[in-house]
C-alpha cells in the first residue's frame, strides 16, 4: 500500500532540496527523442529490412543529379502489412549528420507522406578528418575535337589526284612537243648539223654520213662567198682560210683523216655552228 501511494505521488513532486544542499530529482515520464532507425557513416549503404511505413505504398522520390544527391535510397521490396505496407530500403547516405528518410520518400501517387509517419531518422558519421574541404567541382571540360583520320585520309587523296593529273598532262605536253619536233624537223641548217657535227667529234659518223656533212658545210660557204663556179679543191682553199667558215672545216678535216676526236660541250658545238643559225635548214646549197 505504502509503495503504491508514493508511485501516485511521485508524478506531481517537482526536485527537492533534502535539507543538506543535495537535489533529488524524482522521475517525471515524458516523449524521449525518436530513435535512430539506423547509423552509417558517409557513403555506406544501410538496410532497412521489414520496415514498416504507415499508409499507402510509398516510393523513392526522383531526384535530378544523382551526382548531387545527400542520399540515394532504393526500394527492394515491398509487402502489404495490413493498412500499411513493409519494406526492404537500401540508403546510401552521400553527406554527414541526421537525415531524415521522410525527405526523400513520397507516395507512388506523387503526394508527400504527412503528418501520419513519424520522422525516420539516419545518423551519419563523417570518414575524413575535420576542416579537410570538400573537392571543387570541376565542371565539364568541353571536348576538344578529335579524330582527323578522314581529314588524312581526304588530303592524301587530293594530293594523289592532283599529282596524277600533273604526270598526265605534263607528258601529253612533252609528248605533243616532241610530234611537233618530229614533224617540223630543224628549223636552221645549225639545227641540222648539230647531231652530225656532235657525233663526228666522237667519231661515230660512217663514210655516207661523213659525206653529207662535208656537202652540206661546202654547199652552205660556196653559195655565201660565190665559189659556185670554183672547183672543190679551190673552194676548199679559199674557205679553210675563211674566218667564219674555216673553224669548222679545220675540224672536220681533223677528225676525218686522224685517229683524233673529242667530246665537244654544248658551248663549243653553239660555237661552230654560229654561222649557220640565220641559215634555213633546207636552203643552204640546195641541201
Amino acid at each position: 500500500m505504502l509503495v503504491g501511494l508514493l508511485l501516485l505521488v511521485a508524478p506531481v513532486l517537482s526536485p527537492q532540496d533534502d535539507g543538506d544542499g543535495v537535489t533529488i530529482e524524482l522521475f517525471s515520464p515524458g516523449v524521449d527523442e525518436v530513435p535512430a532507425a539506423a547509423e552509417t557513416t558517409v557513403g555506406m549503404g544501410v538496410d532497412l529490412v521489414e520496415f514498416v511505413i504507415p499508409g499507402a505504398e510509398v516510393r523513392a522520390r526522383p531526384v535530378k543529379d544523382a551526382g548531387r544527391a545527400d542520399v540515394i535510397v532504393r526500394i527492394e521490396n515491398v509487402f502489404v502489412h495490413g493498412t500499411d505496407h513493409r519494406y526492404n530500403l537500401e540508403v546510401t547516405p552521400l553527406v554527414e549528420g541526421v537525415l531524415d528518410l521522410r525527405d526523400h520518400l513520397e507516395r507512388v501517387d506523387g503526394t508527400p507522406l504527412g503528418d501520419e509517419v513519424p520522422e525516420i531518422r539516419i545518423l551519419v558519421d563523417a570518414v575524413t578528418v575535420e576542416d579537410v574541404p570538400f573537392p571543387v567541382d570541376p565542371g565539364v571540360p568541353h571536348p576538344g575535337r578529335v579524330g582527323g583520320y578522314t581529314d588524312l585520309m581526304t588530303g592524301l587523296a587530293v594530293l594523289w589526284v592532283v599529282g596524277l593529273l600533273c604526270l598526265v598532262f605534263l607528258g601529253r605536253a612533252r609528248r605533243s612537243e616532241a610530234r611537233v619536233e618530229h614533224v617540223r624537223g630543224p628549223r636552221t641548217l645549225a639545227e641540222r648539223l648539230r647531231p652530225l657535227v656532235e657525233r663526228a667529234g666522237r667519231g661515230e659518223l660512217d663514210g655516207p654520213e661523213r659525206a653529207e656533212l662535208e656537202r652540206l658545210v661546202l654547199a652552205h660557204w660556196r653559195e655565201k662567198r660565190g665559189l659556185s663556179d670554183a672547183s672543190a679543191a679551190e673552194a676548199m682553199v679559199a674557205l679553210r682560210a675563211d674566218a667564219e667558215a674555216g673553224p669548222l672545216l679545220q675540224r672536220l678535216e681533223l677528225w676525218f683523216h686522224s685517229p683524233r676526236h673529242e667530246e665537244l660541250t654544248d658551248a663549243e658545238v653553239t660555237e661552230l655552228l654560229a654561222p649557220f643559225a640565220a641559215t634555213p635548214a633546207f636552203g643552204g646549197g640546195g641541201a
